[in-house]
């Protein structure tokens, strides 16, 4: 019957494909392993397609698998890891053949599977499998934080956090270099920074990631990238900025936040737009 579905799937247009998605939907989250075993060449398929709506929703689909925990699908370890396996085998398939779609399209995947893979990594007898793994998933991440396209690294960026909090803490500076890479995506030749995409992404990753910096120069870093944001020359960008003021604040001690950002954060105060600088007094009165 899935294989029929498949078939037939492959001629359908986007009206009758949407349709199908919301039946493997519901046969995904009410079936065996099996079931979703099936749907996987499937899936990864239409991660190829030109309608950005349908790659969304296989997306999703695929995330379902994924993120659930084994006993929501009934899988024994077993099935489980060879699901996973097939699913992680399949990624880095279609990753090495560069395609753009693709490659836009499973940075969203690596959080949830490395996790699954810490999981099992528990299990001595699957350790020899999960450490290369690891290592492998981790690579790809950050290949495609480097990757030439904007839009791929700007797809990347959106995992930045959520795959940091997977990693670990060891790979803090890493995340640091990729979080600069990020916020200089949208600077041009002239060293404005023209629409802030990729800076608003990732601005609000800077509060969750002060409280593990170990090191004090990493805080500098981060409270160094902070501020060249609130006084960037890009409305979009600043608002971005001290939208998270409080957050900011919050993470660090009085001396520091006076010594780091009262005076810009004062200026903005006195001269900035008018939504950004009610924004400022707002969050000064804190």
């Amino acid at each position: 019957y899935i294989h029929s579905l498949v078939e037939w799937s492959l001629d359908c247009d986007s009206s009758e494909e949407i349709q199908l998605i919301r039946k493997f939907q519901t046969m995904i989250s009410s079936q065996s392993d099996s079931f979703a075993y099936e749907l996987l060449p499937y899936i990864f398929h239409c991660l190829e397609v030109d309608d950005p709506e349908l790659r969304v929703k296989y997306s999703r689909s695929l995330s379902r698998i994924v993120v659930n925990p084994i006993t929501e699908f009934h899988y024994s370890v077993i099935d489980f890891v060879v699901l996973i396996s097939s699913i992680y085998n399949t990624l880095h398939t279609i990753y090495s053949t560069h395609a753009f779609q693709v490659r836009k399209s499973i940075a969203s995947f690596i959080p949830s599977l490395y996790n699954q893979f810490v999981h099992l990594q528990s299990s001595s007898s699957f350790q020899p499998i999960t450490t290369n793994t690891l290592v492998e998933l981790r690579t790809i991440y950050f290949n495609l934080c480097e990757d030439s396209r904007l839009l791929v690294r700007r797809e990347a960026s959106r995992q930045l956090l959520d795959c940091y909090q997977a990693f670990g803490d060891s790979h803090f500076s890493k995340f640091l270099t990729l979080l600069k890479a990020f916020l200089n995506d949208d600077v041009g030749n002239n060293g404005g920074i023209i629409l802030g995409f990729n800076t608003i992404i990732v601005l609000p990753y800077i509060p969750s990631l002060l409280p593990h910096c170990s090191d004090p120069s990493h805080i500098g870093t981060l409270l160094h990238l902070y501020k060249e944001a609130l006084i960037s020359r890009s409305l979009r960008v600043q608002e971005a900025a001290v939208r998270i003021l409080q957050e900011v604040g919050d993470c660090l001690p009085i001396d520091d936040f006076c010594s780091s950002l009262l005076d810009s954060v004062i200026s903005l105060a006195r001269e900035s737009y008018p939504t950004i600088r009610l924004i400022v007094l707002k969050h000064l009165l804190w």
